[in-house]
């Protein structure tokens, strides 16, 4: 059974990635993320509160965990998951891979979540050797937090050399009756919890894996997804028309 620590579980969408790897089976530890935000999270914890396989637990008592996880899913890169307005810094997120490493030499998988405005503004379908060339805060945001996960990769070449850095680059994610602009690409959460979980599910090998999640209507291809993680979006097929 997959043990997983989740960051950026708890936040308004991350509720419902953690719901469908708990759906899965998934053992869950989700951290709350210290922010203004911990009161509406704790609330959001009590839904999962009698269920065995989901934890909680403080971002600075992570050894709290009962059991050493398989993998960590980082939600909180990615502009959407995070529960405060503040963004996720290269800083932090390097700390936090560092510790998650240390106390879990045995991490096999880390699941990155990025955002596809780390193309800029790009033309024509989209696959993930596009050019980088991000202009947006989302954007650099994103390539701030790949740029880490690498040089942690790297870093641990030697001391983890099973270890997966996955990178899911996902447009802005929507909710059942949330508007949204029809300018801008988006993703919803049950294709993006889809994808979260067939990347930790995944035969991979070892090293760094990018994928792109597209919705089946726009430019951003999820061809390599779909082959190699088995990946086909489902609710936005039929939500984004109209």
């Amino acid at each position: 059974m997959s043990r997983v620590v989740i960051y950026g579980g708890l936040s308004r969408f991350g509720v419902r990635i953690t719901e469908y790897l708990l759906d899965q089976e998934m053992v869950v530890a989700s951290v709350y993320s210290g922010s203004s935000e911990r009161a509406a999270e704790e609330d959001r914890a009590m839904f999962f509160g009698r269920h065995a396989f989901f934890q909680t637990v403080d971002d600075n008592d992570w050894e709290a965990v009962a059991e050493r996880p398989d993998a960590a899913v980082c939600l909180d890169s990615h502009v959407d998951f995070r529960a405060s307005r503040s963004p996720l810094t290269k800083e932090e997120l390097a700390l936090r891979l560092e510790t998650l490493l240390t106390l879990s030499p045995d991490l096999q998988r880390i699941i990155l979540l990025s955002h596809t405005d780390i193309y800029g503004k790009p033309s024509g379908v989209v696959h993930e050797r596009h050019r980088v060339a991000p202009v947006s805060a989302a954007g650099r945001q994103a390539d701030a937090a790949e740029r880490t996960a690498i040089e942690t990769l790297l870093a641990k070449r030697e001391t983890a050399p099973e270890l997966r850095v996955v990178v899911c680059r996902m447009p802005s994610v929507y909710e059942e009756g949330q508007k949204r602009s029809k300018r801008t690409e988006h993703l919803h959460v049950l294709d993006a919890a889809s994808g979260v979980y067939r990347a930790l599910t995944a035969a991979l090998s070892p090293g760094l894996h990018v994928f792109q999640f597209g919705n089946g209507l726009s430019r951003f291809s999820f061809e390599k997804a779909a082959e190699q993680l088995g990946f086909y979006p489902a609710m936005t097929l039929k939500d984004h028309r109209g």
